[in-house]
C-alpha cells in the first residue's frame, strides 16, 4: 500500500485542442460506452494439467445489481 497522499495530475491521455479520438472515428454519430464483467471457465471439469479447448464466457452488465 502506498503511504503518500492522493493528489490530482492533470489529465494527459487526450489532448484538448484536438478533443476525444472517439468523436472522429464516429463521424457525427452519437458514441457510448457500455461496462462489461467477462468471466471464463473451463466448463468441462478436466482435473489434468493438460489444456482444454472447451471454455464458457459470461458477459454482463457491470454495476447492476
Amino acid at each position: 500500500m502506498s503511504t503518500t497522499p492522493c493528489t490530482a495530475e492533470r489529465w494527459k491521455l487526450t489532448n484538448p485542442v484536438l478533443g476525444n479520438p472517439w468523436h472522429e472515428c464516429a463521424q457525427g454519430a452519437q458514441c457510448l460506452s457500455f461496462p462489461i464483467w467477462l468471466y471464463c471457465n473451463d466448463t468441462s471439469g478436466n482435473t489434468s494439467k493438460k489444456w482444454n479447448k472447451h471454455n464458457s464466457f459470461l458477459f454482463t452488465a457491470a454495476g447492476l445489481p
